[in-house]
């Protein structure tokens, strides 16, 4: 029986091992389990975080757009008031092209305007001095507002006296 004690006493043991080493496991089975947990919560926090950040992302360019809106609608006011006989779709592109580079409305399309009169002013004297140099203007329905020096020559003294002063015109063209 000795030998059969031994056996037991040997397989108690090996049991108790398994025991000991079972119990040891799960042990450290429920640290890995809880290591996720432990994992999940410090995820969850710096998602929290994350959406912390997102949130005041947000609300900051919602405050930037909520600005600009504000500083477009007093442009547009500005605008009606300076210049109440244009249209805001009447403005041409190339003003918008320096309201979207920062200029503000009302600067942008008096500066168009200013160059457009400008521009105006400059045709008005080209056409005034090329006008003073042509000959007259051709056709028909013009005969007597250009004098040659033939048609001169050929005038009585009470024509050239009713025609001085576009005979004078005409003389600037002969050369």
């Amino acid at each position: 029986m000795s030998n059969l004690h031994e056996e037991a006493l040997t397989a108690l043991s090996n049991d108790k091992e398994k025991a000991i080493g079972a119990t040891e496991e799960p042990s450290s089975q429920i640290d890995a389990e809880t290591l996720p947990e432990e994992t999940s919560e410090e995820t969850a926090e710096e998602e929290l975080l994350r959406l912390r950040s997102e949130l005041a992302l947000l609300k900051e360019k919602l405050a930037r757009k909520e600005r600009e809106q504000a500083r477009a609608l007093a442009e547009l006011e500005e605008f009606n008031l300076l210049f109440p006989e244009v249209s805001v779709k009447q403005v041409p592109e190339s003003v918008w092209d320096h309201v979207k580079n920062g200029i503000p409305l009302s600067a942008a399309y008096a500066l168009y305007e200013k160059k457009n009169v400008a521009a105006e002013r400059l045709a008005e004297r080209v056409n005034r001095k090329n006008a003073s140099m042509s000959p007259g203007i051709a056709g028909k329905d013009t005969v007597g507002e250009y004098f040659s020096p033939d048609e001169v020559r050929a005038m009585s003294q009470k024509q050239v006296r009713e025609n001085y002063t576009r005979i004078l015109e005409s003389m600037k063209s002969w050369g």
